[in-house]
């Protein structure tokens, strides 16, 4: 097994997110979906978005139309057969290779010219992508009828992974749901034959690596494979990629395609570099210049990732929601906000009681460092708090409960402020989801002043199985645990055996920008002030994705030509794109017809 150095809690703190999809020809996923106002990341200013996911002004945008950028599939290493389906870690871990099939990473294939990521090696973990799909194009997944061509829904195939929390997953489907079984979005897209056709993506948040196009000819008894797209990969038509704006903001140019056929499965077949350059440090977004002596820069760029972290699904690209004292609690971005401020991003101007103020990366928002005074007893007895989280979770979520799990889940993350302010816990919550019912959990452990304390009694049990068992674990009880007083990085050393954890972004951390910046004399980059990854084709063409106001604000597209086949009839088309930040693979199929 090819040998990996892993920071010791790097499924703690290490995690990402990204997504991107094709777009024409329309994908199966999209649903139909046009760049329309219900696909825009301002639906919710208009209330008529796509559905609850796009609500939150997440999987929206040009590069996540209809919620198809979540059709994917995760744990996948290059030259290894079997994804994990579990986690979402930076730096892979062993249990990241032992849950996908005990899976032994081959060298990279792909030419050095080619790579998108820590391209010099100047990272501090050295070149710890070298087991991703990108350096390797096309291998992962290789030889396993069980891979799939079309994607998987959320990229997990379980509401319950053995790592991490699924979803969320697209509508229409369920989590888990393999893109192969979506039904065709209308008539299919008509090539001629022998001529060349337009085929074209867009990313909703950037991962680095490559693409191809892959034809599979049509069987009405059988389900297209992986094996039968890989028969089928299309060649490029011309040296260029165009760029167009959907927004309307410039007409659209073409940019130099960088196309590689050496070291990509099968033997020669094309693929293309991604355009796009990420940010120049390990995280590929939030690079921070603070040096291990500057403690008060070192804060204020690691509280924004653990924010981004445990709040991607409920904050990110949300604006601030204000609750009374009366429901002021102890989980960032969802309940701990008085008053909002003017600001486009979650901007909150005045913190509940015991919670402070912290204004970073576009954001600010409240975290708290005990849990806030009780409210005073209202005048007269009400129901008790049990009822009163049984009567919220069924009016929210019951009818939504009926469709099953990931609808359910789904359901509770459009209305937690709400259910956490009728004094649902967690626990409460998802047994409810999960066919338990409504019924009042035991109290959870009080926290103490002492963190070593509260970590012991909470997730002791846990530690003594392992790292990723323990980061479950502080996961489940994260608001109790920041509640007695525990910092993150107290909380990440304690599941590492006391150890210390991962440094925040200093020296050696994955915020840390390398010292070549890829930037032109005189030139900066708004989306990576300290410089990328390399060379950009355009100026505004880079960056990880996400922008002050959140993600899917990559208002363009990229568009190429392929050669079409001389063999007429039924085909599908899958888009795969092999990424090389992450052990990730993302997938779009469309209906070809071709005469």
């Amino acid at each position: 097994m090819m040998a990996l150095r892993i920071a010791a809690a790097a499924a703690m703190v290490a995690t990402v997110a990204a997504h991107g999809s094709m777009i024409t020809p329309p994908p199966r996923s999209a649903h139909g979906q046009k760049y329309d106002a219900a696909n825009k990341c301002s639906c919710t200013e208009s209330g008529d978005c796509y559905s609850n996911i796009t609500e939150g002004a997440q999987y929206c945008g040009v590069g996540c139309l209809g919620e198809a950028c979540l059709y994917y599939q995760i744990g996948c290493f290059a030259g290894c057969g079997t994804c994990s389906y579990s986690g979402k870690d930076l730096y892979p871990t062993p249990q990241d290779l032992e849950l996908a099939g005990n899976c032994q990473p081959i060298e990279p294939t792909l030419p050095e010219e080619f790579r998108s990521y820590n391209i010099d090696s100047l990272s501090s973990k050295g070149d710890w992508t070298k087991v991703n799909p990108w350096r390797a194009p096309g291998t992962a997944g290789r030889g396993n009828p069980a891979f799939q061509p079309c994607g998987v829904n959320s990229g997990w195939q379980s509401a319950h992974p053995v790592r991490g929390s699924a979803g969320p997953g697209a509508g229409g489907a369920p989590i888990g749901a393999n893109g192969t079984d979506l039904p065709p979005v209308g008539p299919p897209t008509v090539w001629q034959a022998g001529k060349t056709a337009e085929v074209e993506f867009s990313i909703y948040a950037n991962h680095a690596g490559g693409y191809a196009y892959r034809l599979c000819k049509a069987d009405d008894h059988g389900v297209p494979t992986e094996e039968c797209f890989q028969a089928g990969h299309l060649e490029f038509a011309s040296n260029t990629t165009t760029i167009k704006y959907h927004d309307g903001s410039r007409q659209p140019f073409t940019i130099p395609a960088r196309t590689v056929s050496t070291g990509t499965w099968p033997t020669g077949s094309q693929w293309r570099l991604n355009p796009i350059p990420m940010c120049n440090c390990d995280q590929g977004a939030y690079c921070a210049g603070a040096t291990d002596d500057n403690a008060e820069e070192e804060t204020a760029a690691m509280e924004p990732a653990m924010f981004h972290r445990l709040l991607q699904e409920e904050v990110e690209g949300k604006t601030c929601k204000a609750v009374t004292r009366a429901e002021c609690g102890t989980q960032p971005g969802v309940n701990t906000c008085l008053k909002c401020g003017s600001g486009a991003t979650y901007d909150c101007e005045e913190c509940c009681p015991g919670c402070e103020a912290t204004s970073s990366k576009g954001y600010t928002y409240c975290t708290c460092g005990k849990k806030p005074p009780a409210p005073a007893p209202a005048p007269a007895p009400g129901p008790a708090p049990g009822n009163k989280c049984e009567t919220v979770l069924e009016e929210m979520c019951g009818a939504a409960a009926k469709h099953g799990a990931a609808t359910c889940s789904n359901c509770l993350k459009s209305h937690w402020s709400e259910i956490t302010a009728a004094g649902c816990s967690i626990s409460v919550a998802e047994g409810f989801c999960k066919g338990g019912g409504p019924s009042p959990s035991p109290s959870p452990p009080k926290p103490t002043d002492h963190c070593d304390t509260y970590l012991e009694t909470t997730c002791g049990a846990a530690a003594k199985q392992g790292v990723s068992t323990c980061d479950k674990c502080l996961k489940t009880h994260w608001t109790q645990i920041i509640a007695s007083g525990c910092s993150e990085k107290a909380a990440v050393a304690f599941c590492s055996g006391g150890k210390p954890g991962p440094s925040p972004p200093g020296k050696g951390s994955q915020f840390t920008p390398y010292p070549k910046t890829y930037l032109p004399p005189g030139q900066t980059s708004a989306a990576c002030p300290t410089g990328l990854m390399f060379n950009a084709s355009w100026p505004e063409g880079s960056g990880s994705g996400p922008s002050p106001s959140g993600y899917g604000h990559m208002p363009y597209s990229m568009l190429d030509e392929v050669k079409v086949p001389r063999d007429i009839g039924r085909y599908i088309l899958s888009w795969r794109w092999d990424c090389e930040q992450t052990p990730q693979v993302w997938n779009s199929c469309a209906d070809i017809l071709i005469e």
